[in-house]
C-alpha cells in the first residue's frame, strides 16, 4: 500500500488538531475552574488569587470543606501517585509488575474517593443539596463557577 504526500499531510494535520483540541478543552476547563475557585475563595474569606495556582487552590479547597489533615493526606497521595506513574517507586523498590500496578490502583482509587467526599463536603459547606454534589463531581469546572457566582453563603466545614 502506497502512501501519498497528501495522505501523510492529512494524517499529520488530524493528529495535530486532535492534540490541539485536547489542549484547548483542558485549558478552557482549567480557566473555568480557576475563576470559580477565585469567587469561592473570595466568598469564604480566603485569598482569592490562590484559585489560579494549581496545587495551592486544591489545598485551600480541601481546607474550606474539611480540615488540614485531609489536605495533607491528599497532597501525600497525589505525590505518591506521581511517583508511581513516573516509575520512581518501581526503580527504588523493584516491585513485581502486578504488585506495582495493584499499589498504584489503590492509591489512585483513594485519591478519587477523597475527591468524591470533598465534593460532598464542599457542597455542604455552602448549603447545597445532593444533586449539586453530583454536578460538582461530574462537571467540576462548571459547578465550581456556579458555586462561586451564586448567592449562597459559606457556612464552614460541616460534620
Amino acid at each position: 500500500m502506497e502512501y501519498s504526500y497528501i495522505s501523510t499531510f492529512f494524517n499529520w494535520l488530524t493528529a495535530t488538531y486532535e492534540l490541539t483540541l485536547v489542549i484547548v478543552v483542558a485549558a478552557f476547563c482549567y480557566i473555568l475552574q480557576a475563576i470559580g475557585k477565585f469567587f469561592v475563595f473570595k466568598k469564604a474569606g480566603k485569598t482569592p488569587w490562590h484559585g489560579f495556582i494549581p496545587i495551592l487552590s486544591d489545598w485551600h479547597q480541601l481546607d474550606l470543606s474539611w480540615n488540614r489533615m485531609i489536605a495533607w493526606l491528599w497532597v501525600g497521595l497525589v505525590a505518591l501517585s506521581c511517583l508511581f506513574l513516573t516509575g520512581v517507586i518501581n526503580a527504588i523498590f523493584h516491585f513485581k509488575p502486578y504488585i506495582h500496578d495493584a499499589l498504584m490502583i489503590v492509591v489512585l482509587i483513594t485519591v478519587v474517593i477523597i475527591m468524591v467526599i470533598d465534593c460532598y463536603q464542599l457542597a455542604k459547606a455552602f448549603g447545597k443539596n445532593f444533586f449539586f454534589v453530583l454536578g460538582l463531581f461530574f462537571l467540576f469546572p462548571i459547578f465550581m463557577l456556579i458555586l462561586g457566582m451564586d448567592k449562597s453563603k459559606y457556612l464552614g466545614p460541616q460534620e
